[in-house]
């Protein structure tokens, strides 16, 4: 029987394994909080605004 945290830990491997292929690599904090989603810490909501913070944070300047 899958649970919840089940199917998030099956969308966070896709997810990696998708950015793997693509020759992309997430960082710490990344990781961390795809964690944090698949044990049901935080919503995808909370995931997706961390890694737009993140991405915003490690922009180079224009």
């Amino acid at each position: 029987m899958n649970t919840e945290q089940d199917r998030r830990r099956g969308v966070v491997d896709a997810a990696r394994h998708s950015t793997a292929m693509e020759g992309g690599r997430c960082s710490d904090q990344a990781l961390a909080d795809q964690d944090a989603y698949a044990r049901g810490e935080i919503t995808v909501d909370e995931l997706i605004d961390r890694a737009g913070r993140a991405s915003v944070a490690t922009e180079p300047d224009a």
